[in-house]
């Protein structure tokens, strides 16, 4: 025990910082050699700004990038000076001397500054951002301190992902903001407001404590409740030769907002994104999984995406809110998204199970996969100072079809179509001193995946059924903040038998709220029974939650958990299935069971006026496991046994 805690300290006294290129440099006026402080740096790559920053009092700047490309060069301006364009250093610091520049002055505007800083929020004003090289928001996003953007237009502040990302305060895309920061164009913006400790849930302000980030994007008052239009057409020239592009129409307001799009792409670019939910503000009840039998394949990862140009996609999608009286809002998503990837791939892996000879097994493939993706969500929301309800209905359809052809000689073809459909309502009230909440959903899933070799066929039915149901009470009392909550859940698995999984939990929440410091534990409590397998588990969850706020720009936070978890059923309700053509999956009744300790520290250092942000992270974790997997090979078949 001594050991294992000297190596929890251990790890909580070092921190991960990801590694990045550094540029430096220093600007200098050419006839002086004084240093030029406030200049604007920014690092161009392909004509586009990728990085700014500005020189301090030494004239010196720093920008970090994960990596260079031979036509990166940098663009440095500062008033009174001629514009310089410099090369990047291969060693060292980067030198840059400014040439003095007469100029008249015809007119001067006073503006405030581009960042200003309210309490828990932070403005950018956007407009000081945008320049006309930037055609969307994510251009304009990506330039903002302290706010990174992913390839899939992920965004995060100070390396936390974001909670809830709005436009005039309405979520029209239901967490794909995505597709907003693309068809927004940059010269129609106004602000972005970064909301740290995000409360979405107005009965819960004050009462309950939130680590979370949000943004909402403000557009320019002459923008607003006009229609927006996006149109972006290309032509591929070669074999083959192929039209494509993008259309978008939307318009915005404070009250009613509305979008429709397509896409049509041959030139590798990943539509599938624009389906991501990458937030979910508020509460909604979760789902059950259905099993994936069968091991479909999949693309390989490309050397450069790119290189999937003669692969197709097509995305449709509408989009549609309005508000309610009371505060609520009413929204409609739907979204339909088909892929056709083809890839031919050859790889031999080469197997050590202590023999004098290694085990060799080789694959040629020649792969055909499809994707048909249809979803569609209607949500009710309420949210006033008293009550706050969610109601969601969504209906989803979808189909995997992987045609491969193996070694010239076999055929596999599996066929995962798919059918889902969830409900769930939640709402909850202040009453007197406290709030009482009520939830419940129910959710279907039906599957008849079949697995073609050759001339063989097999097929799995399956069909799982979901139910949860949950209450909770919370109340708050000077620095204390007290929340219970239980509720039961209930599945059943239908594929060659019933099985059944009937869980209750109970968690006790505890919050301590003063000054600098907030606290909190959850000692979560939860029961599971296994009705066709006769086996009952008790299992324990609890966690903790520290912040400290050191002065008004730094604060600390750590959390800790300890979880004991089952397997999902998918792994026992079958004792033996063929996933593919070469792999073979057995399990005589053996259940796994899980326990994992986890633990974060996060440092966060803030000056918005100065534009300086400073964030560091440090996880550690360790699990145990009551199973391992025997893998073995026959005859160039893979034999999994739990």
């Amino acid at each position: 025990m001594k050991r294992f805690i000297l190596l929890i300290i251990a790890f909580l006294a070092v921190l991960a910082v990801q590694a990045q290129l550094l540029i430096t440099g220093v600007v200098e006026d050419s006839t002086t050699n004084k240093a030029v402080k406030g200049a604007s740096v920014t690092l161009v790559r392909h004509g586009k700004p990728l990085k700014f920053t500005r020189t301090d009092q030494q004239g010196q700047f720093r920008i970090s990038v994960e990596g260079l490309e031979a036509d990166d060069s940098l663009l440095v301006s500062s008033l009174g000076y001629a514009k310089t364009k410099a090369k990047i250093a291969e060693r060292g610091a980067t030198k840059v001397l400014m040439t003095e520049e007469a100029f008249e002055l015809n007119e001067v505007t006073v503006k405030g500054r581009r960042i200003l800083g309210r309490q828990d929020t932070t403005v950018y004003d956007l407009t000081r951002f945008a320049n006309e090289r930037d055609n969307s928001l994510k251009d304009v996003l990506r330039k903002l301190p302290g706010v990174e953007v992913g390839d899939g237009g992920e965004l995060k502040v100070n390396g936390k992902a974001l909670s809830r990302f709005t436009v005039e305060g309405l979520d029209l895309t239901g967490g794909r903001y995505n597709q907003l920061e693309e068809n927004i164009k940059a010269k129609d913006v106004k602000n972005a407001e970064i909301i740290n400790h995000d409360q979405p849930i107005k009965a819960l302000e004050g009462k309950v404590l939130t680590d979370a980030v949000a943004m909402n994007i403000v557009l320019k008052d002459d923008t607003r409740d006009k229609l927006l239009s996006t149109l972006r057409p290309h032509l591929l020239v070669g074999k083959p030769t192929h039209p494509g592009g993008s259309a978008n129409i939307l318009q915005i307001g404070k009250n009613r907002q509305w979008m429709y799009g397509l896409a049509y792409d041959r030139t590798g670019r990943d539509l599938s994104t624009g389906m991501n939910v990458l937030t979910s503000s508020g509460r909604a009840q979760s789902q059950a999984t259905l099993p994936q039998w069968f091991s479909t394949p999949s693309i390989y990862t490309p050397i450069d995406a790119e290189r999937l140009r003669f692969n197709t996609s097509q995305r449709y999608g509408a989009s549609r809110i309005q508000k309610l009286r009371n505060d609520g809002e009413l929204r409609f998503t739907a979204n339909y998204l088909r892929t056709v990837e083809r890839q031919e791939t050859m790889n031999e892996s080469v197997y050590d199970f202590g023999a004098p000879i290694p085990t060799t097994t080789s694959q040629k493939q020649h792969l055909t996969l499809r994707h048909d993706l249809l979803t569609s969500e209607i949500e009710h929301k309420v949210n006033t100072q008293t009550t706050y309800g969610k109601d969601v209905l969504e209906v989803s359809a979808s189909q995997v079809d992987a045609l491969s052809v193996m070694n010239d000689s076999l055929t596999q073809r599996i066929r995962t179509p798919q059918i889902d459909v969830a409900g769930s309502l939640y709402r909850l009230f202040t009453v007197g001193k406290g709030q009482l909440s009520v939830q419940t959903g129910i959710d279907f899933h039906h599957s008849n995946p079949d697995l073609y070799i050759n001339d063989g066929k097999t097929r799995l039915k399956t069909n799982l059924w979901h139910l949860a149901l949950s209450a909770g009470w919370l109340r708050k009392r000077l620095y204390l903040t007290q929340q219970y909550s239980a509720g039961i859940d209930v599945q059943n698995l239908n594929t060659m038998g019933n099985n059944t999984k009937l869980s209750a939990y109970l968690t006790p929440f505890f919050q301590y709220e003063r000054g600098k410091l907030q606290a909190a534990i959850t000692p979560r409590l939860s029961f599971e029974r296994l009705t066709h397998q006769q086996r009952s588990f008790l299992l324990w969850q609890p966690s903790i939650y520290l912040k400290w706020k050191a002065g008004r720009r730094s604060e600390w936070t750590l959390t800790g958990s300890y979880s004991e978890l089952t397997g999902q059923m998918s792994s026992f309700a079958l004792s033996r299935y063929q996933q593919n053509y070469r792999t073979f999956y057995e399990n005589e009744g053996l259940m796994p069971q899980t326990s994992g300790l986890f633990a974060t520290l996060d440092y966060v250092y803030k000056r918005p006026i100065k534009e300086f942000f400073f964030n560091s992270n440090m996880t550690m974790g360790r699990n145990w496991r009551n199973t391992i997997t025997d893998f073995t090979i026959a005859d160039g078949k893979y034999y999994l046994s739990m």
